[in-house]
């Protein structure tokens, strides 16, 4: 991993210019190779030099070059330190700063108006922490220099404290509970019983006090109602969530990428649920938003085309999922380092679904083996007990691989591929998985050792119209009524295309 090149391919045009101009302001003339490799650097991002330590190894010499590089990605990182006033953390840190200066100087009155303002803001944008440290400096003012109403004063500041303390804690409390389900949920061991504990916890969203409280509970609803297959509840939480963001527009604005992550589930909910038009009409309004970075950038890109394959798919308009090929793959060459894992994986998996469907199995073998030749960012890389993210998906890719092979007549590979599936299945704690009972009847299918419909038909009973395996059905379907118009029912090897 190249971390140098990896932020500055995170910078946008305005950052990258400011870094420039902070270049030629701070840094003197024998810093000049750092603005060299820097411009090196945006070259190779454009398309313009295939290597950029190549070509700086000619400019500078090779043992130097480590040390350059270390030295301009600090140098990057405090530019954008020094040009981060549009965060209201940061513009609150300078106040924070502002206020101390000012006492040390005897400056109270003007101490206590910045404190006054800093204060209004951090509580505009929920920043009780922030609050609370600005609260102590006005406490100590209060103790040391005023002379009046002291008492009261201090009084009135431990309630304001007081009150911020009980928010925290409250949203650590949902944040705790959110975190435990998200973890047990994305590594499948979310049991039933374990979303009931919401339920009887007797928390209702009007009772609680904060905005991140409020968010947490909404999330904690949509993940339950997805884990029941309740998809009115998921949709009902989804679509309170963007309105509780859309209703706190400074916290919006301060936090797109949460914003944009809950439009994802809410398009998801509206898909489950049927609503095409409001899902339409979402996707339009997020294309509208223009991201501050290219981390935003790349989480609303790969948010629009992901969820446009998603309803595409519903609609059986695979077509138009192949048409979106060429931006899909432009999207991922530019914006994949920034993209996690989870989406990007979905994403090649789906386009490879949607080839397979309209016949063009070679194309859908691509789109696969970029989905199993993925490597994930090691920055963004999360494990939990062993288990890497992203692994349903990987081995979904690599059950469906045997089915092109055998859709292709190609039963050789077909069979080949069989074995490493199994290995990959087992040892990733999906053995009592549906993909494992899929992976087995598909075992059988291809090596021919029972009757291929009645096999598909059991598989075909056991999926039992399940969504999550939707392209398994379809599969199905397709193979059963290939046999029917072969006439062929024993184990006499077919081509299913």
């Amino acid at each position: 991993m190249d971390r140098l090149l990896n932020l500055i391919q995170s910078l946008s045009p305005k950052e990258k210019s400011q870094y420039v101009k902070y270049a030629r302001q701070h840094l003197k003339e024998k810093d000049s190779k750092k603005v060299v490799l820097f411009q090196l650097i945006c070259q190779q991002l454009r398309g313009q030099v295939k290597d950029y330590q190549k070509q700086a190894s000619v400019l500078f010499r090779a043992s130097s070059l480590p040390s350059i590089k270390t030295q301009l990605y600090n140098q990057i990182l405090e530019s954008l330190t020094r040009s981060s006033m549009v965060s209201v953390r940061s513009e609150l840190s300078q106040m924070i700063d502002e206020v101390r200066m000012l006492t040390e100087r005897g400056l109270f009155r003007q101490a206590i108006s910045r404190i006054e303002k800093a204060k209004k803001i951090a509580t505009a944008n929920a920043l009780h922490f922030q609050f609370l440290e600005i609260s102590l400096l006005h406490r100590r003012i209060i103790r040391q220099y005023k002379t009046k109403d002291v008492a009261e004063s201090l009084q009135r500041e431990q309630r304001n404290c007081a009150e911020k303390i009980g928010l925290i804690a409250e949203e650590f409390d949902l944040l705790n509970l959110y975190e435990t389900f998200f973890i047990k949920r994305r590594m499948g061991t979310l049991k039933t019983d374990a979303v009931a504990s919401l339920n009887q916890s007797g928390r209702e969203a009007g009772s609680l006090r904060s905005f991140e409280a409020r968010a947490y509970y909404y999330l904690l609803e949509h993940m339950s109602g997805n884990n029941e297959r309740n998809y009115q509840r998921a949709f009902t939480a989804s679509e309170n969530l963007i309105a509780l963001f859309e209703e706190n527009q400074a916290i919006l604005h301060e936090n797109l990428s949460r914003y944009l992550r809950s439009i994802a589930n809410y398009l998801n909910a509206c898909i489950m649920m049927g609503y095409v038009e409001s899902a339409r009409n979402k996707l339009e309004e997020i294309k509208k938003l223009k991201p501050k970075n290219s981390f935003d950038e790349a989480l609303k890109q790969s948010t629009v085309i992901g969820q446009e394959i998603i309803l595409y798919f519903h609609l059986k308009e695979y077509g138009k999922i192949i048409f979106m090929a060429p931006q899909v793959k432009r999207m991922l060459d530019k914006y994949g380092v920034f993209i996690h894992f989870d989406r990007s994986l979905e994403i090649s998996y789906n386009m490879a679904i949607s080839f397979f469907l309209k016949n063009k199995m070679g194309k859908s073998l691509d789109w696969l083996n970029t989905c199993l030749e993925a490597r994930d960012n090691s920055e963004l890389k999360e494990k939990v007990t062993g288990k890497a993210f992203g692994v349903f998906v990987q081995a979904s890719a690599m059950v469906f691989r045997i089915i092109v092979f055998y859709e292709m007549g190609n039963l050789k590979l077909a069979g080949h591929f069989i074995g490493p599936t199994t290995y990959f299945l087992e040892n990733r704690g999906l053995k009592e998985s549906t993909l494992w009972k899929i992976l087995m009847s598909l075992k059988l299918v291809v090596s021919a050792r029972k009757d291929k419909a009645e096999e598909l038909v059991s598989l075909q009973n056991q999926l039992n119209g399940n969504a999550r395996y939707e392209e398994y059905t379809l599969w199905v379907e397709r193979a059963l009524g290939n046999l029917k118009d072969t006439g062929i029912s024993d184990s006499t090897s077919v081509k299913l295309a």
